[in-house]
């Protein structure tokens, strides 16, 4: 019974230890990529950074030629939408307006010259 249970905590460290190596050498195997390939990602990045930055200015200038237009299309919409909402109220102002001048009539005395 001794020897089974001393036979399967040697196979469990035998597991373990393998499964160690295995890690150990996937790191390895990692670390070796990483500096293999560590030239194209800096070669990368040098190609990258200057179109990075000529993205950069022409969003800059396209928004700084664009902006101008834009705002105006947002003026303009801003406009007609108030029209829109504007437009059905005209009876209800031109209502007001007579029952203002009929008002303001009615409490005018009439003067004697």
């Amino acid at each position: 019974m001794i020897e089974a249970l001393a036979a399967g905590v040697l196979i469990l460290l035998a597991l373990i230890g393998l499964a160690l190596l295995a890690g150990a050498l996937l790191v390895a195997l990692k670390v070796l990529l990483f500096f293999v390939l560590l030239p194209f990602r800096l070669l990368k990045w040098v190609l990258l950074v200057p179109l990075l930055v000529l993205k950069g200015v022409v969003a800059l200038l396209l928004g700084l030629v664009l902006l101008p237009l834009v705002a105006a299309l947002v003026l303009a919409g801003g406009l007609a939408a108030l029209l829109v909402l504007a437009v059905p109220l005209i009876p209800i102002l031109v209502v007001a307006f007579i029952v203002w001048v009929v008002v303001r009539a009615a409490g005018r005395p009439v003067v004697a010259s």
